[in-house]
Formats: structure tokens, C-alpha cells, sequence
């Protein structure tokens, strides 16, 4: 850290609530580590599949170059119109 640093209370606050989630993590583990295992690898793939699914649209809309954009629209109509 800098010297002199000094953080704010909302970033004191987000640490206390990461510190108690890995608390709670911690003592699901210990309390039944079959059941966290299994929900651990579901939420993994949830979050695999999410991640896959975002990839591809990102992926299609940025070769496609689909956009709302005023530039987008209007280079398109350009384009377009000299082409006739």
C-alpha cells in the first residue's frame, strides 16, 4: 500500500462482507464438504455455460459490427446509398 493510504468506508465495508462470505464458504466446507463439492461444481458450470454464451454474442455482434450508434448507422446508410 502507499504511504498514507487510507480507505474509505464503503471499501471497509466491502472487505468485512467478502471476509464474512469466505467465513461462510469455510464453514459450509466443513459441515458437509459433499453437498459444497457438488453445488461448487454446478455453479461452475452455470457460470462456464454464462460466460460461453457471452463469449459468442460478444464475439457475433463484434464481426458483424451490429451497433445502435449514430456513427455505426450513418456509415452503414453511406455505404449503402453509393452502392445503388
Amino acid at each position: 500500500m502507499r504511504p498514507g493510504f487510507r480507505p474509505n468506508a464503503l471499501t471497509l465495508l466491502g472487505g468485512f462482507f467478502v471476509a464474512l462470505l469466505l467465513l461462510w464458504l469455510a464453514v459450509n466446507f466443513v459441515k458437509s464438504p459433499s453437498e459444497f463439492y457438488g453445488l461448487f461444481l454446478i455453479g461452475l458450470t452455470n457460470g462456464a455455460v454464462y460466460g460461453l454464451v457471452a463469449l459468442g454474442y460478444s464475439l457475433v455482434y463484434g464481426i458483424l459490427e451490429l451497433s445502435t450508434s449514430p456513427t455505426a448507422t450513418s456509415s452503414c446508410s453511406e455505404e449503402c446509398s453509393s452502392r445503388r
